[in-house]
């Protein structure tokens, strides 16, 4: 936990990162928003896991600079609501 580090600056929490999970509620104009405030302040990075699957990871991709590093994922909680 004392390499846990809390931040509301994008560029700081995402520097250096070699994987940023974006996990953005399903609101498009949002998603924009996040994916472009961060993708310059991450040069490393090798790919970029996004979560929820309700828009496709080629519109996500669309966003940035490296579509390529875009893939879809999804979180399954076995408990349940």
């Amino acid at each position: 936990m004392s390499k846990v580090k809390g931040t509301l600056d994008m560029a700081e929490a995402v520097k250096g990162a070699q994987v940023v999970i974006e996990a953005v509620i399903e609101n498009m104009d949002l998603k924009n928003k996040f994916t472009r405030n961060w993708i310059s302040s991450a040069p490393k990075i090798r790919f970029l896991p996004r979560t929820p699957p309700g828009y496709p990871s080629t519109e996500i991709g669309s966003m940035t600079k490296r579509a390529e590093k875009v893939i879809g994922m999804h979180f399954f909680n076995p408990g349940g609501p």
